[in-house]
């Protein structure tokens, strides 16, 4: 087919099939046809820094070296207009942008929806908060930019050779709850409290359960052990020279390397000492025991870790505090002190004491907006509640099915989880976001219940009057990944990365290497709310 400067992909056919693209079979049949792209070459002037939408609507940046290849179709109008393949200019290979946020689906995942046969790794993005540019094409050729023409083009480049990109999605339930995005707000009055305990009981409706972890195919942060050692060399790399500064903690060395401008002569020392553990296995308990560690000890691991927790960072100079506001420093750090010693008593106990952590997190810009979107979409479940005949709004039964993560991946298009990274630590920031970020991180699973409703119905208007809690989840533990990965903020000095890597490989060598329980801590907060509206 010949439609100008742009490629356009004909669909496969539309079947019902009980085998995905791996050749695993279903549990549900499922609707598979092919993705529709559009192919992009000179016809459309890429420009460095554009902000384009990957296959789940999430705003990505290309690197330098790489530019758009491929966008999806007018004939797919789910993803019309977004990002579907990526060529790197230097080596001309093909990728795939996936999620963004987090990266927790499987390597070569496409998005929420699209799958790809091939299973290819794309790694050269940034992601970005900018509005972003869709590309597509009509099926007579014509070229449009963000829903404006931008002309016909008469040169077809050859689409063949393209690989195949599967969109899979479940049969479409009718009685499937979907938000009304008109109403899609918060209640006229509502408050929020946090807890210090588990405020949900089993007589208690459940309206929302959605545990991202269930899905990850890493779960060495929910594991313990007591013979792990670094996997990789990466990872032995950051231990090696993690142990070696503990090892020589306030001596020369160690000041040497950790200044904020190092000497070249500090720097050949400090790397002449961590050969010091080249070829040994790096297990901390033998490496101690045989004297190659002389200075640490477990208690010593301990120590660091808990003063990360707690707010400290090590510098030349001995610790200093990363809290800002005199008036809540020895709270939010006696808060971290408890989460941590939940830790050490190795029973791996569900831990609820997080009040001062929570009611933090609701203090703060994200955290706000993520519970607040709750809040709006359990008000869109009450409204659709009084869709129902007079005798049922009052029962318990609220929806037909509980929505789990297979919901949220279609069902919402807002963030409703509160996460916090590195940028908190800018002392612009509140330190409300800093206890965030050194006990949280990010919170894996969410659970809505509710406490009571009581529907309203007068003359002209209808409304509600309601208690829900609102209990999110993470795990306090951490993956091998959690002390290696790019936190991507360009090249770390010396004294920022012992604080960060060392604080988290801290916590990797107690839970892997002396058999520290992990355990899921909770946030909990009781939401009273209302609303009225016309009938």
């Amino acid at each position: 087919m010949n439609t100008g400067n742009i490629g356009i992909k004909e669909p496969a056919d539309i079947g019902i099939s009980n085998i995905d693209v791996y050749g695993n079979v279903k549990d549900d049949y499922v609707i598979t046809g092919e993705l529709d792209y559009i192919c992009v070459n000179d016809a459309y002037k890429h420009k460095k820094g554009t902000t384009y939408y990957d296959l789940d609507n999430k705003g990505i940046i290309l690197n330098d070296n790489c530019k758009p290849y491929a966008f999806v179709g007018e004939k797919t109008p789910e993803f019309k207009g977004r990002l579907a393949i990526i060529e790197n200019i230097e080596t001309g290979k093909l990728f795939y942008p996936k999620r963004s946020y987090y990266n927790e689906e499987k390597h070569g995942y496409i998005g929420t929806n699209s799958y790809n046969e091939y299973v290819v790794e794309f790694e050269d993005y940034k992601k970005s908060s900018a509005k972003g540019v869709k590309i597509y094409a009509s099926r007579n050729g014509e070229y449009f930019e963000n829903e404006k023409s931008i002309g016909k083009f008469e040169k077809c480049r050859e689409c063949a050779g393209l690989p195949k990109m599967l969109v899979n999605k479940k049969p479409i339930d009718t009685n499937a709850f979907t938000i009304n995005k008109k109403t899609f707000s918060l209640p006229d009055k509502f408050s929020v409290i946090a807890s210090d305990k588990n405020e949900i009981t089993n007589k208690m409706t459940i309206l929302i359960e959605n545990d991202r972890r269930k899905k990850r195919e890493d779960k060495e942060d929910q594991t313990s052990h007591s013979d792990s050692v670094p996997s990789n060399e990466e990872a032995a790399k950051t231990f090696k020279k993690v142990a070696t500064l503990w090892n020589n903690y306030e001596n020369q060395l160690y000041f040497d390397y950790l200044k904020p401008l190092p000497d070249p002569q500090g720097s050949i020392l400090f790397n002449l000492e961590v050969t010091n553990l080249d070829n040994l296995k790096l297990l901390m308990p033998e490496l101690i025991q045989n004297g190659k560690l002389y200075k640490v000890s477990e208690l010593f691991i301990q120590n660091f870790f808990e003063n990360k927790i707690k707010g400290f960072a090590n510098a030349p100079l001995g610790l200093y505090s990363f809290y800002k506001n005199p008036d809540t420093l020895d709270i939010f750090q006696k808060a971290g002190s408890e989460l941590v010693h939940n830790f050490y008593n190795k029973k791996g106990e569900s831990y609820y004491k997080t009040k001062v952590i929570a009611d933090a997190i609701y203090k703060t810009d994200f955290g706000k907006t993520t519970i607040e979107n709750v809040i709006k979409l359990v008000d869109q479940i009450f409204q659709y509640q009084f869709s129902k005949n007079p005798a049922e709004i009052k029962n318990n039964k609220f929806l037909k099915k509980i929505l789990d993560g297979d919901w949220f991946k279609e069902g919402i298009d807002v963030e409703t989880f509160p996460a916090f990274g590195i940028s908190s630590l800018d002392p612009r920031r509140p330190d409300e976001e800093r206890i965030a970020l050194f006990c949280i991180g990010g919170t894996q699973g969410l659970k809505v219940a509710i406490k009571n409703f009581k529907p309203i119905s007068t003359g002209s208007k209808l409304g509600y009057e309601a208690t829900i809690i609102v209990q999110y989840l993470d795990t306090f533990g951490v993956s091998e990944s959690d002390f290696t990965k790019d936190l991507g903020v360009g090249e770390m000095t010396n004294l920022t990365e012992y604080n960060y890597r060392g604080g988290v490989m801290a916590q990797w060598i107690l839970q892997h290497q002396y058999n520290y329980k992990p355990f899921t801590d909770y946030l909990t907060y009781t939401v009273k709310m209302g609303k009225m509206w016309k009938k």
